[in-house]
């Protein structure tokens, strides 16, 4: 995962569009939402489509981000937990208590 010192210095280029900073954002942000929605949703090829999913819409909202407001590596993880959760509640699945207590975990990092 990115810092936020990282994040930050490609932040003006994405939201400018620079193909080149998006992808260091990418590149440095997909793996660590990966393993957050795979804490959700055990199928390894669903957990990957929500983990693009999640990129997607992150840079779509990318302007919303306020860093005064909290880091980005804790704003993307709320989209991916809120993504898993949305596709567990279309597919029927339960949320066990440990899939609770990780939601709350992640959100204290």
């Amino acid at each position: 995962m990115l810092t936020q010192e990282q994040f930050e210095k490609y932040l003006i280029g994405a939201l400018n569009r620079d193909t080149e900073s998006e992808r260091a954002i990418y590149e440095g942000s997909v793996d660590y939402v990966y393993k957050i929605v795979l804490k959700y949703v055990s199928d390894r090829d669903d957990a990957a489509d929500i983990a693009q999913e999640t990129m997607i819409q992150a840079f779509e909202k990318l302007k919303n981000y306020n860093p005064s407001k909290g880091k980005f590596k804790s704003w993307l993880a709320k989209i991916a937990i809120n993504k898993a959760l949305k596709w567990l509640g279309k597919n029927k699945q339960m949320i066990s208590q440990e899939s609770a207590e990780k939601f709350f975990e992640v959100l204290k990092t």
